[in-house]
């Protein structure tokens, strides 16, 4: 019977820590958002990636990023695009962008038309 209990205390501290320190270490300075990797870029620029992803003052490595590989992607320019942590203050975003065949004027502003 001791046993049983042993085990059941264990699964119980287990899944305390799987959904609890990522809350608790959110807090914490050290796991504080500090830069944005860009890789796979050659026309797109970081500062257009971070404005895209809009992150708010004090983001966290832990804070959710669903739905970060849609919102990159939808960057002009880009086809696909994967977001994900490094430990402890990075985020990384890998693009594969389309290869442009030209220049075309839109809003004022050159865009690359592929």
């Amino acid at each position: 019977m001791k046993k049983g209990w042993l085990v059941l205390g264990g699964a119980a501290a287990i899944g305390l820590l799987w959904f609890g320190a990522p809350r608790l270490l959110r807090r914490l300075d050290f796991f504080a958002l500090r830069r944005v990797e860009l890789a796979g870029a050659r026309y797109l620029r970081v500062e257009q990636v971070t404005a895209a992803l809009a992150l708010p003052p004090g983001a966290s490595v832990f804070d959710p990023i669903d739905g970060f590989d849609a919102t990159v992607a939808g960057l002009p320019g880009v086809r696909r695009a994967t977001v994900s942590r490094r430990f402890p203050g990075t985020l990384r975003v890998e693009v594969e962008e389309a290869v442009p065949v030209a220049l075309a004027m839109e809003d004022g502003v050159l865009r690359l038309v592929e």
